[in-house]
């Protein structure tokens, strides 16, 4: 009963003070963009052209949220590159019977995992299948708890991996474009396990839009001024009281029913024997 209590009150206020480090970590990179607004900073984009600093994100503009999505993904550049290597690479070495290992760590970078070849394919694989075959959410959500927050962030990390790829590679492609006179669109979607419902309309961005909004975010980044990616719907309140609370009530119904199962079969052998 005092474990209980214990564990209990660990987790609580475990997630309290996560709660509260994510609110500050929030207000710190938002300060800290102050400070450099009021300075009324010139960023330079291309060439003699500069964009004033409190030109994004553009909060009377319907592409407000659409904005701090680019710049918080494109922010994360390196860590989410690495990540969609590490699978691809994992699936290369495997074929070829080579040993490889992938240190994988968390979005904040406080935890961390390493992961072998076999490991990575077989976690993706298994989610995949089981994912495939049960379309309903919170099926699947229910299906993914039973994995690590570490496991269940690679796989959602894996199954985006194209459109953090897709938009680095054309902001990548946009500087090209733009030397060569050619125009770029490119369609934003939020990602539905980052941003689930919320009602973030899809939005097109041309070749200056890319270019500006990449300078900005460039500038944040020399500045050490980086927002943390945000937590995937899936991963969210894992650690939540209630939420481990419902994960141990389900858990202790399907042993109920497991063994009102095996009590019926015990049942139904004895009056056969009779």
């Amino acid at each position: 009963m005092y474990n209980f209590i214990f564990l209990y009150s660990f987790h609580f206020f475990f997630h309290l003070g996560k709660k509260i480090e994510r609110k500050r970590i929030s207000y710190n990179w938002m300060k800290k963009i102050e400070k450099y607004r009021r300075m009324s900073i010139q960023i330079p984009v291309y060439d003699d052209f500069t964009i004033d600093i409190k030109k994004y994100p553009r909060k009377d503009s319907p592409k407000y949220e659409t904005d701090i999505i680019l710049i918080n993904f494109l922010m994360n550049e390196e860590y989410l590159q690495k990540v969609a290597k590490s699978y691809q690479e994992a699936v290369q070495f495997y074929n070829e019977c080579k040993e490889y290992y992938f240190v994988f760590k968390s979005i904040d970078g406080k935890q961390n995992r390493k992961m072998s070849a076999k490991e990575i394919i077989f976690l993706i694989n298994q989610i995949q299948i089981y994912f495939n075959q049960n379309p309903d959410p919170m099926v699947q959500q229910k299906f993914l708890r039973k994995y690590s927050p570490l496991e269940q962030l690679y796989y959602i990390l894996i199954r985006n991996k194209d459109f953090y790829l897709n938009l680095i590679y054309t902001v990548q492609d946009a500087k090209i474009a733009f030397f060569q006179r050619r125009e770029i669109n490119y369609k934003l979607v939020a990602p539905y396990d980052f941003y689930g419902n919320k009602r973030i309309l899809p939005q097109v961005y041309h070749t200056n839009e890319l270019l500006e909004i990449n300078a900005y975010t460039q500038f944040l980044i020399k500045n050490r001024i980086i927002k943390e990616l945000p937590e995937p719907l899936f991963i969210k309140n894992y650690f939540d009281p209630e939420i481990q609370k419902q994960k141990e009530e389900e858990e202790k119904r399907e042993r109920e029913i497991l063994q009102e199962k095996e009590n019926q079969e015990k049942d139904v052998k004895t009056i056969h024997f009779s």
